[in-house]
């Protein structure tokens, strides 16, 4: 017999109550917990509320993305909110927890073109937006975040476009996001894939797309304001073990910018070749 029941004065026919008793209660006391993070958290409405719980009754990431889907959420409005509580969650945690960038990677992937398209302006606004109403740890865990976006494709390296690299100089916290993000990509993207990146992000633009240009310079200025934040910060070991993966980055841009006025180049040549076509001189 269990020394628990041996222990106890009720009969044994009793203790499965009780075990339910017990079970109850704790639930109970556990809603409890989360229903005043939720309050903390600023989950003031029941859509929050209940993304909140679907995260936070989660056994993995893969259980917080079904928990999400089975809210049946449908408007664009509400694909946005999920991403707001995941980024809220992300903060709030002491240390960085990758349990919300694979649950954001998860939600993507359900969703879609949606979560997406709000995630790119989600990112928008945090690396545009002045960061300092922002703590240094929610800097640092959104950095995260989008750093895992970006290596995992979900976000395009031409959302660098909306950082305030002016502000490396002047701003603690935007030098931490910029490095943060950086220094999570360099850790975790090859050599080959950092290139892959940058190659997908002007596979956009057409050759002959002013875009194509400017968001080469945007790039190089990215990598120009990281050397700057470690020479700011003193960071002489960081920067010693980046210079590598930066110069590569660097070279990386130039080279497929090289590529691509070479691809323009051709195309014109090709163009003047053949002419006008039939249909074009009918105008």
């Amino acid at each position: 017999m269990d020394v628990l029941l041996e222990e106890s004065n009720l009969p044994w026919w009793l203790h499965g109550a009780l075990d339910r008793k017990e079970g109850a209660q704790s639930r109970a006391k556990g809603d409890a917990i989360l229903e005043k993070k939720a309050r903390k958290l600023g989950m003031t409405t029941a859509l929050k509320r209940g993304i909140f719980f679907a995260i936070s009754n989660a056994e993995d990431y893969l259980h917080g993305a079904a928990n999400i889907a089975r809210l049946q959420l449908k408007q664009s409005s509400d694909v946005r909110e999920v991403l707001n509580v995941i980024f809220k969650c992300a903060c709030s945690e002491k240390k960085e927890n990758p349990f919300y960038s694979h649950l954001l990677g998860a939600y993507c992937k359900n969703e879609g073109r949606r979560a997406l398209f709000s995630l790119k302006v989600l990112a928008f606004e945090l690396l545009e937006d002045n960061v300092g109403a922002m703590s240094e740890k929610e800097v640092h865990h959104s950095s995260c975040l989008l750093a895992h976006a970006l290596i995992e494709e979900y976000l395009s390296f031409s959302v660098l476009k909306s950082m305030q690299t002016g502000e490396v100089s002047g701003s603690a916290k935007r030098r931490l996001q910029l490095c943060t993000i950086f220094d999570r990509i360099f850790k975790k993207a090859s050599r080959d894939r950092l290139k892959h990146l940058i190659n997908a992000a002007f596979s956009s633009f057409s050759a002959k797309d002013r875009s194509f240009e400017d968001l080469q310079q945007v790039l190089l200025d990215v990598c120009a304001a990281l050397r700057l934040s470690l020479a700011i910060e003193g960071e002489t070991e960081v920067a010693a073990s980046w210079n590598t993966p930066l110069s590569h980055l660097e070279t990386d841009i130039k080279n497929v910018d090289a590529a691509n006025r070479k691809k323009k180049s051709t195309e014109d040549r090709v163009g003047e070749a053949l002419g006008p076509s039939p249909l074009t001189s009918l105008i």
